[in-house]
Order: C-alpha cells, then sequence, then structure tokens
C-alpha cells in the first residue's frame, strides 16, 4: 500500500499526460462518493490538476485521494475504479 501511494504522489509532481487523464476519471467519481471527506492532514499538499478532491482523503482506506487516483497499481476499495 506505501509503495502505491509513494507512487501516487511521485506522479502528482510530474506531468505524463497518460496518468493525468486517469487521474481525472477516478478523481471525478471519488469527488461524488460519500467516503470522501476532507482532511487537513494533507492540507500541505497542493493538487491543482484534481481540485475537486483536493486535500481530500478515502474514508475507507485513509489515503489522501490525489495521490490514489495518481497511483496505476492502486484501485478504489469499494471497486469504483
Amino acid at each position: 500500500v506505501l509503495k502505491n501511494i509513494v507512487a501516487g504522489f511521485s506522479n502528482l509532481i510530474g506531468n505524463d499526460p497518460e496518468i493525468q487523464k486517469l487521474a481525472t476519471e477516478r478523481a471525478e467519481i471519488c469527488a461524488k462518493c460519500p467516503f470522501a471527506v476532507k482532511s487537513g492532514i494533507y492540507s500541505i499538499i497542493v493538487d491543482n490538476k484534481t481540485k475537486n478532491i483536493q486535500v481530500m482523503k478515502c474514508g475507507k482506506c485513509g489515503c489522501n485521494l490525489s495521490a490514489k487516483v495518481r497511483s496505476i497499481q492502486d484501485t478504489c476499495p469499494l471497486g469504483k475504479w
């Protein structure tokens, strides 16, 4: 799990258009999910590419959503993506 989140944060800093497309699609799903909650813990992370999930975490797994949606190997704990 940690490896996936580290990869996600790395991809957040990067500029890969394929990863950003994937992140945007996933972020749209997460933004509508009732388990997507605000998290002050990650407020230092600035995500200007998927603002609809900025400073949010998954209430099911606890992961930062800006990183999670960019982790190619990661999946939604509810099976939504």
